[in-house]
């Protein structure tokens, strides 16, 4: 058994040009511009954003390169004391075993 629609609910097209045709198309192109409207002022402003997070990566990759610097520096310094230290200690075994 096929089911069909009554008379009643089925659509009917008309070449008729009405106020509440005028209306729903009104509506429709509004609400596309007001979408697009909104999605122009999201992308302008991400891209604001995007230039700031450049910015502050570049200024981050700067203050890492700079530590990463002193930190190696730092690490020079210590092993040039740590060996100094060791000749130090060398040199009194020595002395130590020389007195024996």
């Amino acid at each position: 058994m096929e089911y069909t629609m009554p008379p009643s609910m089925s659509p009917k097209w008309s070449t008729q040009f009405t106020l509440g045709n005028a209306v729903s198309i009104a509506v429709t192109v509004f609400l596309a511009g007001g979408a697009f409207f909104m999605a122009v002022q999201v992308g302008s402003n991400n891209a604001d954003d995007i230039k700031d997070l450049r910015a502050a990566v570049a200024t981050h990759a700067i203050r890492i390169g700079k530590n990463e610097q002193d930190l190696a520096r730092a690490d020079e310094r210590y092993t040039a004391i740590l060996q100094t230290l060791t000749r130090i200690d060398n040199r009194l075994a020595r002395i130590e075993n020389r007195k024996d």
